[in-house]
């Protein structure tokens, strides 16, 4: 497992593409922005709270209510800032944090989370 942890909702941003939104979530060691679409995760409300783990197990992601396969675009580092960037077929996950998790460019990865 590379990255699992229980995430809050601070803002939610409408973006140009119909029914599609991106979530701005903190969670205890890194923040996060999730690109999804309406038809296969309902909005949820700001302050909600939701599990998100990245792993490499795909039968470990499906416990999960969304499951999605994805691949590494890039990974950075911005003054002391790590910047990971992933994308689930399009809609994009970037996760920023003090340490680097372990992904590097085109590794493929699982993406599941659930809404609480």
């Amino acid at each position: 497992m590379v990255f699992s942890e229980s995430c809050t909702v601070n803002e939610i941003q409408q973006l140009r593409v119909p029914n599609t939104y991106r979530l701005k979530l903190s969670c205890n060691t890194v923040s996060m922005e999730v690109e999804l679409h309406e038809d296969v995760v309902s909005q949820p409300r700001i302050s909600a709270s939701i599990d998100v783990e990245i792993t490499r197990d795909k039968e470990k992601c499906l416990e999960k209510y969304l499951c999605a396969n994805g691949y590494v675009v890039s990974t950075s580092r911005i003054g002391d800032t790590y910047r990971t960037v992933i994308s689930l077929h399009g809609l994009l996950v970037v996760i920023k944090s003090s340490s680097q998790l372990d992904l590097r460019p085109m590794d493929k990865i699982y993406f599941g989370l659930t809404v609480k």
